[in-house]
């Protein structure tokens, strides 16, 4: 997938789309949402030193 902005995204909302950006020192941290036919969520994580 490619990053644009500081961010990455793909699919298509309501059966399979993901979105997030990188934030933090060095880009380290990263959120997000996806979108599935049966699941909507949230995620996030952050890179171990």
């Amino acid at each position: 997938m490619a990053l644009a902005d500081g961010g990455y995204a793909s699919g298509t909302a309501g059966t399979d789309r993901i979105q997030g950006d990188f934030y933090g020192p060095d880009h380290g941290e990263t959120y997000g949402i996806f979108d599935t036919s049966a699941y909507v969520g949230a995620f996030g994580a952050r890179r171990d030193p």
